[in-house]
């Protein structure tokens, strides 16, 4: 991985340092009122007695300790142990809580008085004390779903399976290893994901919410079911196979999502998952220390990590998680393999990953899908190369850092144009099972055709098999043919018509009169809402967008 001196120096003196002023002097961001991380030092449990204030004690004591100093504690029912709406501040007005509690990260996040902070600081388990700061998924854009979609099809998939850009242009099919992902966990660290996508095939999974909603995960899920999608759907995903964790931290704080991270920690262990397990984090704050302290804590568990660089056209290393030495750092190219224009950028990035007119999931239905742009799209590409690398080598890598240096050492350098200064050209290459050397080759097609009333479908998978040293690779292809249509509602003038990005001709002349017509002998239908209509066959569907 890139070398981040500076950075590195950074997050391990921080320790050392008092982060805060005096508490008169705090600058109060919106919405944290009051709100800290405190982070112990490494080495302390969760409990461990203690005779004075001056000996180390585990966590549980302290925050003993932490009640005690707070007048709020008495009486009883004004100490909050739950967080409020949006993980900002207590739950029921009570002045003063622990929001979050991280007993793996060890530390916690709690609404304090500033007059607290002083003597918290001094205390002997304490390693610092910071003032949390909103945290948010990276700003993505919606865009025109025709011009994307006819244009561009899944570019994304396509740009990564391929070494230059015209062979990603003129390539048919995504080629990704038979592997799959299989045998990975990726924890989706985001604002939710709808768990029952019919994309997702039942291998999604809700872990946990930290965001104060009740109930949990509702409404959630808008901006990381596309991102989960882009990692491990069946239609659009990197990595086909993987298991997908929900563990929604946003909206919230710096301190919800080191909440979400230490949840990962916990699951981890209790799963034997280390070196079988991914994050993605398309989310941004401020630079933050204690979210830089999570991350190292993490990749030291053995989970390999990819983050976004961040939106701001800025300097990436101004922001966290991007700016921790420990995660791959992943800055946007855009569909003609340039730097996006909105892309974070220098030596705190690590690769690029595609990060415009990307097609994946929505939130709004079980079949949805939408197009989005932002280095939050750019990240799970690499999530995903990153669970095949674990899946395609499950006994290659002794820690994270070697899973990170590999799917570095096989991204594709010097492509990108337009990349500014200090930041790294290498654009992310998913062919981790891959070799210069290929010595035998046996390559299977098998092609299946369904014809139905309404509908002939091709589809065709290639499954070659390559030894190499004694050892023996699989690659699957899957590429399927637009259907052909006869006899069916024809589409009003103005409408176009894509299926998996290919466009579908039919006859515009003819005015479809019933939006919501089923047409007779099988469940093909025609819906209408708001200009984005879809024909679907069972788990299949053609989508019809305005231009």
């Amino acid at each position: 991985m890139l070398i981040r001196l500076v950075l590195i120096v950074a997050a391990v003196s921080f320790v050392a340092a008092r982060p805060l002023a005096s508490p008169s002097k705090l600058q109060r961001r919106q919405g944290t009122r009051g709100q800290f991380v405190v982070l112990l030092k490494d080495g302390t449990v969760a409990s461990a007695a203690a005779e004075d204030d001056q000996q180390i004690v585990g966590l549980s004591e302290h925050l003993d300790w932490v009640k005690k100093q707070v007048a709020v504690i008495e009486p009883e029912s004004t100490w909050s142990n739950a967080p409020g709406p949006e993980s900002i501040g207590c739950a029921d007005d009570a002045d003063n809580c622990v929001l979050h509690r991280y007993d793996n990260v060890q530390g916690y996040t709690a609404q304090l008085p500033d007059s607290l902070i002083p003597d918290l600081e001094s205390r002997a388990e304490v390693s610092a004390v910071f003032e949390d700061v909103v945290a948010e998924f990276v700003a993505t854009s919606v865009q025109d779903i025709a011009s994307s979609v006819d244009k561009f099809g899944l570019h994304g998939l396509k740009r990564i399976a391929a070494k230059t850009f015209n062979a990603a242009k003129a390539a048919k099919q995504y080629t990704f290893p038979s592997s799959a992902g299989e045998g990975v966990t990726v924890f989706v660290v985001d604002d939710g994901m709808r768990i029952d996508h019919v994309e997702f095939e039942g291998r999604a999974s809700n872990g946990d919410d930290f965001t104060g909603t009740n109930p949990k995960f509702a409404n959630s899920g808008e901006h990381g079911t596309h991102v989960a999608g882009t990692v491990g759907s069946k239609t659009f995903g990197v990595a086909k196979k993987v298991k997908l964790v929900n563990v929604r931290v946003l909206p919230g704080t710096g301190g919800s999502v080191i909440a979400g991270l230490d949840f990962v920690l916990k699951q981890v262990a209790q799963k034997n998952l280390a070196m079988k397990a991914v994050i993605n984090m398309s989310l941004s704050t401020p630079s933050f220390p204690p979210l830089d302290e999570a991350i190292r804590r993490v990749t030291d568990a053995g989970i390999a990590v990819a983050v976004a660089a961040g939106n701001q056209n800025q300097d990436a290393c101004l922001r966290s998680p991007a700016r921790a030495p420990e995660a791959l750092t992943v800055a946007a190219a855009d569909e003609n393999d340039g730097e996006a224009g909105f892309s974070n950028f220098g030596s705190c990035t690590d690769i690029f990953g595609p990060g415009t007119q990307i097609t994946s999931l929505a939130h709004d239905s079980t079949t949805g899908t939408a197009v989005k742009a932002g280095t939050s799209m750019a990240s799970p590409h690499v999530a995903g190369v990153l669970a095949l690398a674990l899946s395609s080598n499950p006994d290659k890598f002794d820690n994270i850092q070697d899973v990170h240096e590999f799917v570095l050492s096989r991204a594709v350098p010097n492509v990108l144009k337009n990349v500014k200064e200090k930041t790294a050209n290498l654009m992310v290459f998913n062919g981790v099972e891959s070799e210069e050397q290929t010595t035998t080759t046996t390559t299977t097609t098998r092609t299946t055709t369904t014809t139905t009333k309404k509908t002939t479908t091709t589809t065709t998978t290639t499954t070659t098999a390559t030894t190499r040293g004694g050892e023996t690779t699989t690659t699957t292809t899957t590429a399927i043919a637009a259907p052909t249509f006869s006899d069916v509602p024809a589409i009003p003038e103005g409408f176009t018509a894509n299926f998996q990005g290919k466009q579908v001709d039919f006859d515009s002349n003819r005015i479809c009169e019933n939006l919501d017509e089923e047409t007779d002998g099988d469940s093909l239908t025609i819906t209408g809402k708001d200009r984005a209509w879809q024909y679907s066959k069972g788990s299949v569907r053609y989508e019809l967008f305005s231009r």
